[in-house]
């Protein structure tokens, strides 16, 4: 038995949020000798149980093993998620590990959508929200993942503050609440007096924050664009000043200005 690969194995299983529950067994299939081995593991975030299935297996071409991919289920949705053993640049000269992580899986198998810098079949890097296609699923029986790009025009940040607004604050510091939006977590936001609270989440498809109330009922929210529009249409044309013929003074009209203020992103 390898013992480096043996560590290897543990501390990538540790990294991934499977603990060290799996170290035990790591070590007594990589004694069997066996071209590969599967892995079971019961997740439970936020009292939901997540189904794991982990897929190791030698390399083509030694005896070192390798974590290929684990499966994910819960409910009626199963993903399968890859694992890449390298680490991705993400620009800053920072080495950052390209998985999505226990946790991360079940955030999308729960709704929700997880940003990561990962690498394709060709080991070329990309930045992508990750989320469940519910109504794709492939031969093998497995739910797609959507995926949507930088491009696609989602602004972290920009709609966070939209929601947010002068009304509510957020329950982390903002630099912490926009790492954990990007891990898919549900972070808390209400107003001054706590009167009012609402969990919020990153929802890249529509470019917006999706917002859930106490209940986890979902609230109506207009993305930046939206009430950007939504002003400008309301700013008043100018009127031309009317004369009333039938007296002798002559009145101008002036348009009354009107100030804009802010519509509230959530409707209460």
């Amino acid at each position: 038995m390898d013992t480096k690969n043996m560590e290897f194995l543990q501390k990538q299983t540790t990294y991934l949020g499977f603990g060290e529950s799996l170290h035990e067994k790591i070590k007594e299939q990589l004694r069997a000798g066996l071209p590969k081995f599967d892995l079971t593991h019961t997740g439970n975030f936020n009292d939901k149980e997540t189904a794991y299935t982990l897929h190791f297996a030698k390399g083509n071409n030694s005896d070192y093993y390798f974590l290929n991919s684990y499966d994910a289920k819960m409910g009626d949705h199963q993903i399968n998620v890859s694992v890449k053993s390298i680490n991705v640049e993400n620009g800053k000269g920072q080495k950052l590990n390209p998985n999505i992580t226990a946790k991360e899986s079940f955030n999308i198998l729960d709704g929700r959508s997880v940003y990561k810098s990962r690498v394709n079949k060709e080991n070329e890097p990309y930045k992508a929200w990750f989320s469940l296609d519910r109504d794709a699923k492939n031969a093998a029986g497995f739910t797609e993942l959507k995926m949507i790009h930088d491009n696609y025009g989602f602004d972290l940040g920009k709609e966070l503050a939209n929601v947010k607004g002068q009304d509510f604050q957020l329950a982390l510091p903002e630099k912490d609440a926009v790492a954990a939006l990007k891990k898919g977590n549900l972070i808390e936001m209400y107003n001054a007096d706590r009167s009012e609270k609402y969990f919020i989440a990153a929802d890249p498809y529509y470019k917006t924050m999706m917002v859930l109330d106490m209940e986890g009922k979902r609230q109506y929210v207009r993305n930046t664009a939206q009430v950007e529009k939504e002003l400008q249409r309301s700013v008043p044309e100018k009127q031309e000043a009317k004369t009333d013929v039938k007296t002798e003074a002559k009145q101008k009209a002036e348009p009354e200005k009107k100030s804009l203020k802010r519509k509230s992103s959530i409707k209460m």
